[in-house]
C-alpha cells in the first residue's frame, strides 16, 4: 500500500480576512448604537439622568471592543 502524504492546507487569504474584520467592526459599532438608542428610549426621563448619554457610552464601548478584536485578529494573522 502506498503511503499518502498529508494534504497541506491552503494559506489563508489575508486580504479577505482583513475585509471581514472591517465588516465585523461595522456591525459591532452599529449594534452598540442600536443598544444605546434602545436604552435611551426605554429608560428616558425628563430629569436628564445618565440615560441621555446611553447611546454615546454604548458607541464608545463598542468602538473599544472592535479595536480590541482588530488587534487580536491581526496578531493571529501575523502568527499564521
Amino acid at each position: 500500500m502506498p503511503i499518502k502524504s498529508p494534504k497541506r492546507k491552503k494559506p489563508h487569504n489575508k486580504i479577505l480576512a482583513l475585509t471581514s474584520i472591517s465588516f465585523q467592526m461595522g456591525v459591532t459599532i452599529y449594534l452598540g448604537a442600536y443598544l444605546g438608542d434602545y436604552l435611551e428610549s426605554t429608560y428616558a426621563s425628563s430629569e436628564g439622568h445618565i440615560m441621555t448619554y446611553a447611546k454615546k457610552i454604548c458607541v464608545m464601548l463598542s468602538v473599544f471592543i472592535s479595536i480590541y478584536m482588530l488587534i487580536k485578529q491581526t496578531k493571529k494573522l501575523n502568527r499564521d
